[in-house]
């Protein structure tokens, strides 16, 4: 007995990867290049979770929102992130200049 493998449509990583993670490719460009996708990554500087948070940043954000997220809980981070963009703050990661997000 032989059995058939079915695969789907081939599509560009970042977006089968951006779809699972619920991020945007320009999301997920900046949390591959900030944490390679590593929620627990820790930075030389003190840069915290999937988006490499620094904690002040972190409660400087939290702060102008109204909120009290949690810097480690990767949902809140890309909940986070995602506020930030809509509010034209994308220059606060050196990796949206590098991927190319923001000149």
């Amino acid at each position: 007995n032989s059995v058939m493998a079915i695969y789907p449509p081939t599509f560009v990583k970042t977006q089968v990867l951006g779809l699972i993670l619920g991020l945007s490719n320009e999301l997920y460009a900046l949390a591959e290049c900030e944490s390679g996708f590593n929620t627990e990554a820790i930075g030389k500087a003190g840069e915290i979770g999937l988006f490499q948070y620094l904690p002040y940043t972190w409660n400087w954000f939290n702060e102008i929102r109204g909120t009290d997220l949690d810097i480690y809980n990767p949902d809140h981070q890309r909940d986070m992130t995602e506020w930030a963009w809509q509010n034209n703050l994308e220059s606060h990661w050196t990796c949206a200049k590098i991927v190319g997000i923001i000149k």
